[in-house]
């Protein structure tokens, strides 16, 4: 898969995955966390509470019965009643177990180091951009429904691009963000296995099989540590000369500070570049995930942006995919460590993939390839 520069240089391919990879993400990989009667490879993290005990860990669904649990590269299958057990519909690491435990004191040091950063109730929290090497994969089969957020069909919003797909034309699609659009922490990211691809790579080759005809070119001008301010003070660099025909813009997660309406303004000014480029440009807006709030200076009024990112969307004719409904569900079953890839605001595979499944849904009303 192509990545272009500013220029439309070919700067980089998808770093390429393993056979198996590549069979697994594109079938059990992406099918929705929110349908169906399993999940497959929810993240968990075990860590120590100050007393030395380690809970047994919450799922996005209770239990019913394990399929299996392996390490986040995919390298190693646990056993039950060795290395796991199930207690009331979560799993539990079993004594002596091989799967990876967060001591307490790793998770909150003592002093500072560069493995930490400082907490927004004093003291220090762990900062590791691997966080998936201290999680597990567990496949599972539940019987309760989804309890989240409805996940809408926003592809009425689409019609053109997908009318593009479904000719065998060529698809322009853009992405603009920050960190997390470049896919840190992504297993790809970081080149270790199982070199699952970033959201924007997965979401551009889902589109190429589902629509083997389409030429879709992705391009990707995100940069990490950016806000939505730097956004439209670059958009006639970094959006303008790419002419997108769908345009994902994804802001929001360095914005914590702002106010709504500020957000909303320089969202604003960065579609409007979108339109000039292309007054058929279609817009995806992504409402941001959750900064941990455990850390200082990074969680704050992301959760306010969502609606309003909504209706600006709206106000173009677009859509927004809504992480942060989404993401806020997801914490209030799971840890952040559980889901994380540096424990402050990255994802992980596992965010990654949700990340993809949403954005396929919203565009195309679609599940899969």
């Amino acid at each position: 898969m192509t990545v272009f520069d500013l220029n439309g240089k070919e700067e980089k391919l998808m770093k390429p995955m393993s056979i198996s990879a590549d069979k697994y993400f594109f079938n059990e990989g992406i099918i929705p966390v929110w349908t169906g009667d399993t999940v497959y490879d929810e993240s968990v993290a075990f860590v120590e509470d100050e007393n030395g005990f380690v809970e047994p860990a919450r799922m996005l669904y209770d239990i019913a019965e394990v399929v299996r649990v392996r390490s986040s590269d995919f390298q190693t299958e646990y056993e039950k009643g060795k290395d796991y057990t199930v207690e009331n519909g979560m799993i539990a690491r079993a004594p002596g177990s091989r799967i990876p435990l967060t001591g307490y004191a790793t998770m909150f040091p003592a002093e500072k180091s560069d493995k930490c950063k400082e907490g927004a109730a004093g003291g220090f929290v762990l900062y590791d951009e691997h966080m998936a090497k201290r999680q597990v994969l567990v496949t599972y089969r539940h019987k309760d429904k989804w309890k989240g957020p409805d996940i809408p069909d926003q592809s009425g919003h689409f019609r053109r691009s997908l009318s593009i797909l479904e000719s065998g034309g060529t698809l322009r699609l853009h992405f603009f963000g920050d960190s997390i659009t470049t896919g840190c922490c992504s297993s790809s990211f970081w080149n270790v296995e199982p070199m699952l691809p970033t959201f924007p790579e997965a979401v551009a080759e889902i589109l190429r099989r589902r629509y083997p005809k389409a030429n879709v070119i992705l391009t990707n001008t995100a940069v990490g540590g950016k806000e939505s301010r730097w956004a439209a003070e670059n958009a006639e660099e970094r959006v303008v000369p790419y002419k997108a025909d769908l345009f994902v813009l994804a802001f929001g997660m360095n914005d914590g500070r702002k106010g709504t309406d500020r957000y909303m303004a320089y969202n604003r000014s960065v579609i409007q570049a979108a339109r000039r480029a292309n007054p058929d440009c279609e817009i995806l807006m992504i409402c941001t995930t959750i900064a941990n709030p455990l850390f200082k200076g990074f969680y704050g009024n992301q959760v306010l942006f969502g609606a309003a990112s909504k209706n600006l969307a709206a106000n173009y004719d677009g859509a927004a995919a809504d992480m942060t409904s989404l993401h806020e569900y997801i914490l209030s079953r799971k840890r952040f460590a559980d889901q994380s890839g540096n424990n402050i605001n990255h994802p992980n595979d596992f965010l990654a993939r949700i990340h993809t499944q949403l954005i396929i849904h919203t565009v195309t009303g679609k599940d899969g390839v």
